[in-house]
């Protein structure tokens, strides 16, 4: 992740990493982060000079927040979502439940969400944006970011921003990470699901052994598709409490037949062959969805000058540290 001080700036000054980007991913904790970010940025003097104070990078749940404390601070603000409202939480399949908690949004109130389908929390941002009249601007590709001596240059959509502050608050799934074997350039090879009634009475398998992997499949089987599930580790630790227990109960229920550990080696046309403590599997197979995350920007915030660094079970740094513990 980006290395960031107590609020979330980054060693280069004026530009701060909230939301996914910086490791917190859940709805909730990564609302806070933008408003506690923009908090931050609004309590300094405001440049003169520029186009805006600051510009949010992101409209995901770290974005929106951000951009709600934003208008509430007065603050010149210009919000860049390079796809639609929502960023990552858009692209979850159709009928994802999404956990979320009570929050107040500034110049909103409260939301009192627990529980949700995906659609319906878009619904009820994009209420928010209507009451509140913030403004984002979607499909705004940022393609270039540069520290200037006294301010900082955005370029988007062939356009020049200047700015005191930016505010990144970038999903982390931008770039699909690949298996890397023969076969996944085959159309049947994808790294996102949509709808999932599309592969009922279909072989799927799904890689991955994370929370999306495990939804994942739970949807395809609840569809009516025939799911296999691979995974590199012999136990699935990663996921919530939740995931794993309706994962579990599915397996023994043989909606889902797991294959652990195992690796892909081969995708073909019909068949996925799979390799796992010294037995091989070659299965049939008319679909292979790959969830095993994202590959960051890197190049991207290299060039920019943000350091990074791994963690290794180590708290995150910044000043919203207690939402960790959250369930959220």
């Amino acid at each position: 992740i980006p290395v960031t001080d107590e609020s979330f700036q980054t060693r280069v000054p004026g530009i701060f990493v909230v939301g996914e980007l910086g490791g917190i991913g859940l709805i909730r904790n990564a609302m806070l982060r933008g408003l506690e970010c923009l908090a931050t940025i609004a309590a300094q003097p405001q440049q003169r000079g520029v186009d805006y104070d600051v510009i949010i990078v992101g409209a995901g749940p770290a974005g929106l927040g951000a951009t709600l404390q934003a208008a509430a601070k007065k603050l010149r603000y210009l919000t860049l979502e390079q796809e639609d409202l929502g960023g990552t939480v858009a692209k979850y399949p159709r009928r994802k439940v999404v956990m979320t908690a009570p929050l107040h949004l500034p110049g909103y109130g409260k939301i009192y969400f627990r529980d949700v389908h995906k659609e319906d929390l878009l619904q009820e941002w994009r209420k928010i944006i209507a009451h509140t009249g913030v403004r984002i601007q979607t499909r705004m590709r940022v393609e270039k970011i540069v520290r200037r001596d006294d301010f900082i240059e955005v370029l988007s959509a062939g356009r020049r921003y200047t700015a005191s502050h930016v505010v990144l608050a970038l999903g982390r799934r931008g770039t699909p990470r690949k298996l890397d074997v023969p076969g996944e350039t085959l159309s049947k090879v994808i790294y996102q699901l949509d709808d999932p009634r599309e592969f009922a009475r279909r072989d799927c398998l799904v890689v991955g052994g994370g929370d999306s992997a495990l939804e994942c499949a739970l949807l395809l089987a609840e569809a009516g598709a025939r799911v296999s599930f691979s995974y590199r580790q012999k136990n699935i630790s990663r996921a919530k409490p939740r995931n794993r227990q309706l994962f579990e109960a599915a397996v023994r229920a043989r909606t889902i037949q797991t294959f652990l550990p195992s690796e892909v080696q081969e995708i073909t046309a019909t068949a996925v062959r799979l390799h796992g403590e010294g037995v091989e599997h070659v299965l049939p197979n008319d679909d292979v969805i790959v969830m095993i995350g994202g590959v960051l920007p890197f190049d991207f915030l290299k060039e920019l000058g943000i350091e990074m660094r791994t963690l290794y079970g180590e708290p995150l740094p910044g000043k919203a540290n207690s939402a960790r513990h959250s369930k959220t």
